[in-house]
């Protein structure tokens, strides 16, 4: 059982079913386990890092004046 709505009502996986579990095997590096999940957390991933880092580089600078 799924709480999926998209796969619920066209019993077909949305675009976000299994990233979780992906990104929880990508952090224990299992990199087919984490592409067999959702091959598309290797495109999630590094756009995740790029958002945090360009935050933290703001507030970094924020910090400095």
């Amino acid at each position: 059982e799924t709480i999926c709505v998209w796969k619920n009502l066209l019993h077909i996986d949305c675009w976000g079913c299994g990233i979780t579990r992906a990104f929880y095997s990508l952090c224990q590096l299992d990199f087919a386990a984490a592409w067999n999940y959702n091959p598309r957390i290797y495109v999630v991933v590094p756009l995740l890092i790029y958002i945090w880092l360009r935050e933290v580089i703001k507030t970094l600078k924020q910090l400095k004046r």
